[in-house]
């Protein structure tokens, strides 16, 4: 609740279904961690009204998501700007940082059995 002085339209989502707004609203703005203020927008790009697969699924995705306390934006940069490069100075440390945090790079499968997973599918 702390980080919602500075935007009086701001709503709390507890206990908010999306559908309750979609699709009325086809474009979202989801705010993460209000210290490093991530802005990830959330877009409807089409609705399958005759979906025959079991639900929820992952249809696309791409891009490495940040480890949790990166440092926000130029932070996550610096990282995989980072482990980009295995001769530099701070490879090594940063990909042992991130394992303890957890991370690893963006692979579709294994993100879309989390998603199935997470929402007890």
């Amino acid at each position: 609740e702390e980080g919602f002085e500075s935007n009086p339209d701001a709503k709390l989502m507890n206990g908010v279904i999306l559908t309750d707004y979609l699709p009325e609203f086809t474009k979202i703005l989801y705010r993460y961690d209000f210290g490093d203020d991530w802005h990830h927008y959330i877009e409807i790009e089409s609705v399958i009204d005759d979906c025959a697969d079991s639900l929820p699924i992952l249809l696309s995705g791409e891009g490495d998501a940040p480890p949790e306390d990166v440092g926000g934006t130029s932070g996550f940069a610096e990282f995989i700007r980072v482990i980009s490069d295995s001769k530099d100075e701070d490879y090594e440390f940063q990909n042992n940082w991130a394992k303890g945090q957890f991370w690893h790079p963006f692979n579709f499968e294994n993100t879309a059995n989390a998603v199935k997973r997470s929402l007890g599918f």
